[in-house]
């Protein structure tokens, strides 16, 4: 476990014990973990899952406004994000996956969710295969023509 996992596992390990404590959106099941958190262009990125959300989850010491929404590429394309601030933490930005999550039923079954969604988020989509037959005959994808 690397120093972000333990900053955000902590940080929101006492969000869950102070300001969720009560709220009826929780899943028993589930516990907070950071999941696969890596630096990209600059900033932390990974998947944070609580027992109420999990999101993409996008950090670096940047001043923002709580609230504001960032647009990021990446090789999946272009995702919104909004700012949040925790005295723990300072700036993070969050785009959301699931919430609730009363559709996991396990722990693990979250975790891997949520490595598939970083990988398809972060893989970069390779081009069909197009023999030079079909280039030749102006097909430019798999799909039959007509």
């Amino acid at each position: 476990m690397n120093d972000i996992t333990q900053i955000l596992e902590s940080c929101f390990k006492q969000i869950q014990s102070q300001r969720m404590a009560d709220v009826p959106i929780l899943n028993p099941k589930l516990h907070v973990q950071a999941v696969d958190f890596r630096l990209y262009q600059g900033a932390w990125l990974g998947i944070l899952i609580t027992p109420w959300f999990m999101n993409l989850l996008y950090w670096r010491d940047d001043e923002l406004a709580a609230g504001e929404k960032i647009k990021h590429h990446f090789p999946a394309g272009e995702f919104e994000f909004v700012v949040g601030y925790e005295n723990d933490l300072g700036f993070y930005q969050t785009c959301s996956l699931y919430s609730p999550m009363f559709d996991f039923e396990e722990q693990e079954v979250a975790v891997q969710t949520a490595q598939a969604a970083l990988n398809a988020l972060l893989e970069i989509p390779q081009p069909p295969k197009i023999s030079r037959r079909d280039l030749l005959r102006g097909r430019f994808s798999n799909r039959e023509t007509p």
